[in-house]
C-alpha cells in the first residue's frame, strides 16, 4: 500500500541526507542553516505524529497480542530497537490523541510539536473531560504562542481551575517513578511528579545543586586542575540526587540505620591481585550481571564490609567467615577530631558524616585500618586518589595532599588544632552503630 511513497520517501531522505553533509565545513551562512535545521525539525515532528497514528491503529488491531508481546511499547521495542521508555511514552501519546482531535490536528499540521501534545494530554482526564472538549480549541491556540516548558506551568494553573481536589483517593496519586537497569550496570529513570510534588523536588535539588556549584568553585580555587569546574548542570543535578540519597541513608529515621547492602561476587586471588579475574568477569556478563571495575572494587573495599563466603562447584554455600577491615565508629569520630568535621582534602566542604574512610595504604596489599593509615574522603575526591588525580601522604600523622607534579593543595580554611590521640581498641566486630 504505501510502497511507493515509502521509495520516495527513502529518495528524498537520502538527497537530504547529502545536502546536509555538504553544509558541513561549508561558508553557507549560519542563519541559513539555523532555518533549514528549524524547518527539518517541523518536518520530523510531523512524520512522528504520522507514525503514531500507525501505532494508534495496530493498538486498536490488537497487533501485540497477535504476535504474543506484552503491550505495544514492547511489540514496538522489538521490532526497531528503541529504548522501551521512548517506545512507551510514543504508544501512550498515540492513544492519548484519540480523544484529542484538535491537539491531533495540530501536530499533523506542524502548528504545535508532540511535546505540546504530552503537556496538552495531562489536561485531559476523566474529571475534566467535559471542560477540556469545550476548550481543547482554545488550549491549542495558547500551545501554538509558548514552549512546551511554558505550557507545562500554564497546564499546572489549568488543572489546579479545573481539577483542584486531583484524582479520588481509590485512584491512587498521579506521581510516578520508574526505574531499570542496564546490561552494563547504568541505572535509568523517568518520573513525572505534580504540583505539589514537583515544587517540592524541584526546590530541594537546586537547592543542593547550588551547594555543589559552590563547592565546586572552592575546589577549583585550591586545585585548578579538578574536573568538576567544569560540569554540566545535568552532572551537578544527578551528584545532587546521589547527596540526596546518601542523605537519606544515614538519617537517624532509617529504620535500618546503616548504608545500602550490595554484594559483589569475586574471589581472593582476583582481590589480591594475584590473578586475572577474566573467567569470573566472563561468567557475570552470561548470567547478564554487571562485571564491576577493578579501580571502582579497590574504591569500595577502602570504606566497606569484607565477608567470606566459600562456594562449592554447585554454588552452594560452604562456609562464611568473618567481616574485616571497615573503619568502626570510633575510628571514624578520631578521624573527624583530628582532621575536622568534613572530607580531609583542602577546600572540601562535603560533611565528614557523608565520607569514606580511605586507606592511604591500600588494604589489598598490607596497609592497615589504623588512624595513621585513615583520612575521610568525599567519593569524588576518594575517586581522584584511586585514579591518581591527587596524592595523599601521612605526615606527623596526618593526611597531607598535593598533585601529582608536586603541588601541595593548601585549605583556605583554618585548621582545627593537632589533636593526639592514644591508641584505639581493636576494631569491634559488625553491627556498631552508624556514627552520623
Amino acid at each position: 500500500m504505501f510502497g511507493p511513497t515509502i521509495e520516495l520517501l527513502q529518495e528524498t531522505v537520502d538527497r537530504l541526507q547529502a545536502e546536509v553533509r555538504a553544509v558541513e565545513g561549508s561558508d553557507l551562512d549560519w542563519s541559513v542553516v539555523a532555518g533549514e535545521l528549524v524547518a527539518i525539525e517541523r518536518e520530523r515532528e510531523r512524520f512522528d505524529h504520522l507514525i503514531g497514528l500507525l501505532v494508534s491503529d495496530l493498538q486498536a488491531r490488537g497487533a501485540h497480542v497477535r504476535d504474543g508481546a506484552r503491550n505495544m511499547a514492547t511489540w514496538l521495542t522489538q521490532r526497531t530497537g528503541q529504548r522501551r521508555d521512548i517506545t512507551g511514552s510514543r504508544c501512550a501519546l498515540a492513544d492519548k490523541l484519540r480523544s484529542m482531535p484538535a491537539t491531533d490536528a495540530a501536530v499533523g499540521d506542524g502548528r504545535i510539536t508532540g511535546s505540546h501534545a504530552q503537556v496538552l494530554g495531562r489536561c485531559l482526564n476523566k474529571r475534566t473531560a467535559d471542560v477540556f472538549a469545550e476548550q481543547e480549541e482554545t488550549l491549542v491556540g495558547i500551545a501554538e504562542t509558548m514552549s512546551a516548558d511554558d505550557l507545562a506551568g500554564f497546564v499546572e494553573a489549568w488543572l489546579r481551575s479545573f481539577d483542584p481536589d486531583g484524582p479520588d483517593p481509590g485512584e491512587g496519586p498521579d506521581d510516578t517513578f520508574h526505574l531499570s537497569q542496564t546490561i552494563d550496570g547504568r541505572l535509568k529513570g523517568r518520573f513525572d511528579l505534580g504540583s505539589e510534588g514537583a515544587i517540592r523536588a524541584k526546590a530541594i535539588l537546586d537547592e543542593v545543586t547550588a551547594q555543589i556549584r559552590a563547592e565546586d568553585k572552592a575546589a577549583r580555587d585550591v586545585d585548578p586542575t579538578d574536573p568538576r569546574a567544569g560540569e554540566t548542570m545535568s552532572r551537578r543535578r544527578a551528584r545532587a540526587l546521589l547527596r540526596i540519597l546518601d542523605r537519606a541513608a544515614v538519617s537517624p529515621r532509617n529504620p535500618a540505620g546503616r548504608q545500602p547492602l550490595f554484594t559483589v561476587h569475586t574471589n581472593l586471588p582476583t582481590i589480591t591481585g594475584t590473578a586475572s579475574p577474566e573467567e569470573w568477569m566472563a561468567a557475570l556478563e552470561l548470567q547478564w550481571r554487571a562485571a564491576v571495575p577493578a579501580p571502582l572494587l579497590e574504591r569500595w573495599l577502602c570504606d566497606a564490609s569484607v565477608a567470606r563466603m566459600v562456594l562449592d562447584a554447585e554454588g552452594l554455600v560452604l562456609d562464611h567467615g568473618r567481616a574485616v577491615r571497615t573503619a568502626t565508629a570510633a575510628q571514624r569520630r578520631a578521624l573527624v577530631a583530628r582532621d575536622g568535621p568534613t572530607c580531609a582534602v583542602p577546600g572540601c566542604d562535603i560533611p565528614a558524616g557523608w565520607t569514606q574512610a580511605h586507606h592511604v595504604e591500600h588494604w589489598k596489599p598490607h596497609g592497615l585500618t589504623d588512624l595513621d593509615n585513615l583520612h575521610l574522603g568525599c567519593e569524588h575526591h576518594h575517586a581522584r586518589i584511586h585514579a591518581g588525580e591527587l596524592v595523599v601522604e601521612m605526615i606527623d600523622g596526618r593526611p597531607r595532599f598535593s598533585l601529582p607534579d608536586g603541588r601541595p593543595l593548601s585549605d583556605p580554611r583554618a585548621g582545627p588544632p593537632r589533636v593526639d590521640l592514644e591508641p584505639l581498641a581493636p576494631a569491634a566486630p559488625p553491627g556498631d552503630p552508624p556514627p552520623f
